[in-house]
């Protein structure tokens, strides 16, 4: 059985643990990394081609491997560089569910970073049914920026960040429309 991953390509990503940044590449099929992230059939996404540095160090790289695998509950977020690698869309002419709503400004943290950004929302506008109501286990977030905590002058930028849910601490949104 192939899960819609027949037709699969490589993309370029960076993955943030509580105290490791992780780039590499990841094999996604039509779904991009959120149907990855998704998948019930394995608690683990693998990555190849990997370097590993710490996040206070990000120019310093203390290991490389060939191939990794993360437990994604453990996945604080990733940042991507192109936003139709993130998500699926099913044809030219169709906005992906990930791309529906109206524009918010949001401040997001989980440990070690805090993220600004967009995020498209329909219906209630309420910061516990944003996240709760939004589709998958991680919050896309447009043109976003992630800084860390402790070292704010360290960012990291993307058309996209997806956050994992279970590891937000604070999610403030500006409930006006953009």
């Amino acid at each position: 059985m192939s899960f819609g991953y027949s037709h699969q390509k490589t993309i370029n990503t960076d993955l943030f643990t509580d105290a490791y940044r992780v780039t590499g590449e990841v094999k996604v099929g039509a779904g991009g990394v959120q149907a990855v992230l998704s998948d019930q059939n394995t608690r683990y996404m693998t990555m190849s081609n990997v370097y590993i540095s710490r996040i206070h160090t990000p120019a310093s790289i203390i290991a490389s491997y060939s191939e990794c695998a993360f437990n994604k509950d453990n996945i604080n977020f990733l940042v991507m560089q192109n936003k139709s690698d993130a998500v699926a869309t099913s044809n030219q002419r169709s906005r992906s569910v990930f791309e529906r709503g109206k524009d918010y400004d949001v401040f997001i943290s989980v440990p070690s970073f805090e993220i600004h950004g967009i995020i498209k929302h329909e219906g209630t506008v309420q910061a516990a049914s944003m996240i709760r109501n939004s589709v998958g286990a991680f919050q896309l977030v447009y043109d976003a920026k992630a800084l860390a905590a402790l070292y704010p002058d360290i960012s990291y930028s993307g058309a996209v960040i997806l956050v994992q849910k279970s590891r937000i601490s604070i999610f403030g949104v500006n409930t006006h429309k953009q």
